[in-house]
């Protein structure tokens, strides 16, 4: 059969057509593109990082680093817009004469509190478009449930957002000012060593000269204060590392001179009278200056307003807030938020007040002996928020100064006549700074337990990762506390990250039967047993089943579980969630006992703090629980 002639001369002219077509356009077009590509490649030479200047001697520690790249946000990128920013914050700390183990610490805390992608980026706002998600541009940072007080923002995640800068501030998207403002801040005594969070309470100096970033970014929650419960301290550590490691922290050494020169000889600590050696606060002498409060409000007197959305001055607040702002700026420890009347028992009690009366409302006594820089709570504990209860501080004995809803504003009142003129708010407290307070140090004498002696919940260091009482945990969660209260206290151990490759043992705090042992889908592994005034004592969320059964006896100091995450603790810090319960119940988060009295001879365990069974302790004694028991007999 013949081939079509015609048909093989059609194909090489389609072939001829198409190679033209190629030339004529695909070509050029192709060469263009690589052209528009290597022109881009070269206007972007001059952002490179191979920046040799020393951040010790630069005057601009971040290069006016804003968010202009806000969803360039991957801060081990070099070049990157968080990059940037991440290692501006590194910068800024080493040209103060920190170590780069020291700054490299703050950059691994800060990472998971702010974001470094976005230098303004408000609480609650987690997109990458900068008009809607930076303070810059007035977007109102979002206030967590437990908050009462505006919602933080910034790379330091600045708490409330007012602090620093106001709402549409361009100073929110600068960098360089947020660095040197938190620096100040430290340098003013912004810093609690005891809130350190290696156990090690170290002054800001002590801090600043680390060699280890693991370590140095423990030692930032003196600064940062937050709650522990919600801290994941090895992912600290670890961005830490990172930062040391991409920032060549090895090349920078703690340099005294600049050091002094920001922070004076003082190291930036909490320099007041009472702290000792280490820079850590002993609140048994209570620090905060009545006078200067009561002055605060004098100066305020007929000049601001009452209201309860806008509580945080400086135009407007209510009764609470204005005796936390008085009190902090007379010395008072920063809470990082207004307390409530609620949560500011317990806050009176950790900066050194003692309660010198409680009693129902038609009880005269809370007007008698009162002396200047008493401070009154109105209301139940558990039921006073907003209108149902009311706070103020005494001028002397007959005179208060307070900020009403009925005077819309600050005023002086004769104490008695005005509570005649209100309803009956059920129960009324008294507190004096008189510095018994919570983390009383001082005074009592105190005893070794020993390494394996009874009484310690366990055999290494631990802390308290949330205390008894109103927890931002515990307010935001009402389906497991509906009063809004912590009714326990949860402990782990400082040295936990192990704790599914390592027995972490748990023992019981005292004597006692055995009367629940086994597992819940909301206390996990859980045991409780009796002490010997017959109420009880329970441990939640350990690891396994407990090592006792029903019916077992126990001694102090004995193996009952080991440290867990089980039940509802899944996905939180593993820890023993440990109540003081006054009946035989198994479900957790129904006592009204704290249980710190087990653990310390007065006062309430604060967030944060540290038992060492190794050294002395002042922990109750088996003579002070039966003089506990017996007086509560009478």
């Amino acid at each position: 059969m013949r081939k079509n002639p015609q048909k093989k001369t059609y194909f090489r002219g389609l072939r001829r057509w198409l190679l033209w077509f190629a030339v004529i356009f695909i070509v050029p077009t192709m060469a263009f593109m690589m052209f528009i590509s290597f022109a881009y490649m070269a206007s972007q030479s001059g952002n490179g990082c191979d920046d040799t200047s020393s951040p010790r001697t630069s005057q601009s520690t971040s290069s006016k680093t804003d968010s202009s790249m806000a969803s360039d946000s991957d801060w081990t990128h070099v070049g990157s817009t968080a990059y940037n920013t991440a290692k501006g914050v590194f910068d800024a700390w080493v040209s103060k004469g920190l170590s780069g183990a020291a700054a490299a610490g703050i950059v691994g805390w800060v990472n998971t509190e702010g974001d470094f992608g976005m230098i303004g980026r408000a609480e609650g706002h987690y997109g990458t478009s900068l008009e809607e998600n930076s303070i810059k541009y007035g977007v109102v940072p979002a206030k967590m449930s437990w908050y009462t007080h505006e919602g933080g923002g910034g790379i330091y995640q600045i708490t409330p957002y007012t602090k620093y800068a106001p709402l549409g501030s361009a100073d929110w998207e600068d960098a360089d000012k947020m660095n040197e403002w938190v620096g100040k801040q430290v340098a003013n005594g912004d810093w609690n060593a005891s809130m350190d969070m290696s156990g090690k309470n170290r002054t800001f100096r002590q801090m600043g000269e680390e060699t280890d970033p693991q370590s140095a970014t423990l030692a930032w929650q003196a600064y940062e204060r937050g709650s522990v419960a919600h801290i994941d301290p090895e992912r600290k550590k670890r961005d830490a590392q990172t930062a040391y490691d991409l920032f060549d922290g090895g090349k920078y050494k703690f340099d005294e001179k600049l050091f002094n020169e920001h922070f004076g000889s003082g190291g930036g600590s909490d320099s007041s009278s009472d702290s000792d050696s280490t820079g850590k606060r002993d609140s048994s002498t209570s620090k905060i200056d009545s006078d200067k409060a009561i002055k605060w409000f004098e100066e305020r007197r007929g000049k601001v307003s009452y209201a309860m959305e806008n509580r945080d001055g400086p135009s407007s607040y209510d009764c609470s807030s204005s005796i936390y702002y008085a009190l902090v700026a007379s010395g008072a420890e920063d809470n990082g938020y207004a307390v409530s009347t609620e949560t500011e028992h317990d806050w009176l009690l950790t900066n050194g007040y003692k309660l010198v009366f409680e009693g129902d409302w038609s009880d005269a006594g809370d007007a008698k002996d009162r002396q200047r820089g008493d401070i009154f709570i109105w209301g139940t504990k558990g039921s006073s928020a907003g209108s149902a209860g009311h706070t103020g501080i005494f001028k002397d004995a007959n005179t208060i100064i307070h900020c009403s809803f009925g005077h819309n504003g600050i005023e002086e009142d004769n104490y008695p006549s005005y509570k005649k003129g209100v309803s009956d708010l059920g129960k009324v407290y008294v507190y004096r700074p008189t510095g018994k307070g919570a983390k009383d140090k001082c005074g009592a004498k105190r005893r070794s337990n020993g390494k394996m002696s009874g009484g310690h919940l366990f055999d290494e260091k631990y802390q308290v990762i949330q205390p008894y009482g109103y927890t931002p945990w515990s307010m935001s969660r009402p389906d497991m506390y509906p009063n809004g209260k912590h009714t326990g206290i949860d402990f782990n151990t400082v040295n936990h990250a192990d704790f599914m490759s390592r027995d972490i043992p748990v023992y019981a705090v005292t004597d006692g039967e055995v009367t629940e042992s086994a597992y819940h889908a909301f206390n996990g592994n859980y045991l409780t047993h009796t002490m010997p005034d017959g109420t009880l004592q329970y441990y939640g969320h350990l690891r396994d089943l407990p090592l006792k059964k029903v019916g077992d006896k126990v001694k102090k100091g004995e193996v009952i579980g080991y440290l867990g995450d089980t039940g509802s603790a899944k996905g939180t810090p593993p820890h023993v969630h440990f109540e003081h319960k006054p009946e035989n119940t198994w479900h957790q988060a129904n006592s009204d006992d704290d249980p710190s009295f087990l653990f310390k001879k007065d006062g309430t365990l604060a967030d944060g703090e540290i038992i060492d069974p190794q050294k002395e302790t002042n922990m109750a004694s088996d003579k002070d629980l039966k003089n506990k028991e017996e007086s509560e007999d009478k």
